[in-house]
This record gives structure tokens, C-alpha cells and sequence, in this order.
């Protein structure tokens, strides 16, 4: 039997709530997302921030770069403000702050949700992060429950360096055309391929669904196409939307 397409609520359930936070992760969860996607940098301390802009600029109360700053000023950055327009809006949002990896690892404890940790490595390095993200995952013992994505495929072979073991994902906006011998080569568990060009390429999907999770996925319409097709996951503002049309 097939396995179904997982549904994975990206940088939390962002279509809902803010994205990126402990608030918008919880909400994915409780909505019955298989899965979370979020994203890592590294602060001016070596500590891993999570947050999808290299800059705080369009998700904060504050300005500047993530690699610039300290933790402990980060901390007292406000992140749920800026998202006031969305209509689940409350005053409760003015509590989040940006979390660190550890957050939330241990937010996922005890679920058994699949973690799509994202290594936001494309625009600067960051010397050593696959290192410290892969310690952090294994101390608390959650290898098993985590893939690791980047566009740089740099990245990806450091992880595997360090870990033979550990789950990589390549994050694509256009399917390589040899990519099954690339995914062979690099040893990846999945491509993370782009809506527009997973619709351009539906007939690799329905023969290798199993390597593909597409990402953003939130018309109704491409839901239920990739569903069909059995992709291995979809990456969804959504996640709502998705399960429903999924589990109908």
C-alpha cells in the first residue's frame, strides 16, 4: 500500500500565524500537520536562530542582520507584531520572540512530528553551523525525526561528512535534470522542489513521488494534484486546507 503524502505546515502554519514561531508551530500541530518546516541561521554568539530572513527587517520590531547581533538582544525582538493584518489576529502575539532551535526541539518532545530543518546557508555560511545544528538535533536524541534541507549543496555534503546517517534534502527551485544520479551521488533522502516546477514535471512525480516534497503548496487545486500524484510531502501555508483535502 502506498504510504499517504505527508503534510508538512511551513515555517509553521504561516498562511494563519506568524511565521517562524513557537505560536505558529503549535497551531500547525494542533491543526494535525505530519510536519514542520522552519529555518535556522546562526547569531553573532554561534547560537541558532530561527528565522527565514538573513535580515529582521520584514518579520520584526527591529532591523539588521541575524549574524550582526547577539542572542540575548535577540531575545527581546518581538515577532508576532508585524503580522497584525492577518485575521486570527490578537494581542497575544506581542509575546513571541524569536526561538532559538533548541525552543523549539523541545517544543516536539514528545509529538512524533517529522522536522524539516532548513540550514539558511545560501546567502552566508556561517562557519560551522551544520555542525552545531546536528549536535543540537542528536543531544536530544531526535535524528531519527529530522531532515536537513539547504540550497547549498555544500551544506548538505558537510552534514554527511559529519553524519553518513542523517537525512538530507536538496532544496531546488528547478528539477537537475540528472537528478536521479545526483540524488544517488550525494545520498539525498528527497528533493525539496518548487510548486511551478513540480507542476512541470507531474510525470517524474508519479513515477518517484517518494523523492519529491513540494514546496509552497497552497492552492486547492495543486493539493489535490500532488496528492494524487504521491509526492512524498507537501510544504503548505495550509496545513488545514491540505489534511482536509488529503483525508477526505
Amino acid at each position: 500500500m502506498m504510504s499517504k503524502t505527508k503534510i508538512i505546515g511551513h515555517r509553521g502554519a504561516k498562511g494563519h500565524y506568524p511565521e517562524n514561531t513557537m505560536l505558529g508551530f503549535t497551531k500547525a500541530v494542533e491543526m494535525g500537520a505530519d510536519g514542520i518546516e522552519f529555518d535556522v541561521h546562526m547569531s553573532n554568539d554561534k547560537k541558532l536562530v530561527v528565522m527565514h530572513d538573513e535580515s529582521l527587517d520584514r518579520t520584526t520590531t527591529d532591523r539588521g542582520i541575524i549574524k550582526d547581533w547577539k542572542i540575548f538582544d535577540l531575545k527581546k525582538v518581538k515577532t508576532g507584531i508585524k503580522f497584525r493584518n492577518m485575521s486570527k489576529y490578537n494581542h497575544t502575539w506581542h509575546r513571541e520572540r524569536v526561538p532559538e532551535l533548541f525552543e523549539v526541539l523541545a517544543l516536539f518532545a514528545k509529538e512524533n512530528t517529522v522536522l524539516n530543518v532548513e540550514l539558511k546557508t545560501d546567502v552566508y555560511e556561517y562557519e560551522g553551523i551544520e555542525r552545531e545544528v546536528h549536535h543540537t538535533v542528536a543531544t536530544r536524541g531526535m535524528l531519527d525525526r529530522v531532515v536537513f534541507s539547504s540550497f547549498n549543496l555544500a551544506t548538505l555534503d558537510r552534514l554527511k561528512k559529519h553524519d553518513p546517517n542523517v537525512r538530507i534534502a536538496y532544496l531546488v527551485n528547478e528539477l537537475p535534470e540528472d537528478y536521479e544520479q545526483m540524488m544517488e551521488a550525494h545520498d539525498f533522502e528527497a528533493y525539496h522542489l518548487r510548486v511551478d516546477s513540480a507542476l512541470e514535471n507531474m510525470e517524474a512525480l508519479k513515477k518517484n513521488g517518494i523523492f519529491f516534497r513540494i514546496w509552497t503548496v497552497n492552492e486547492r487545486e495543486h493539493m489535490e494534484q500532488f496528492i494524487d500524484a504521491g509526492v512524498r510531502a507537501i510544504i503548505t501555508d495550509y496545513p488545514d486546507l491540505a489534511l482536509g483535502l488529503r483525508d477526505s
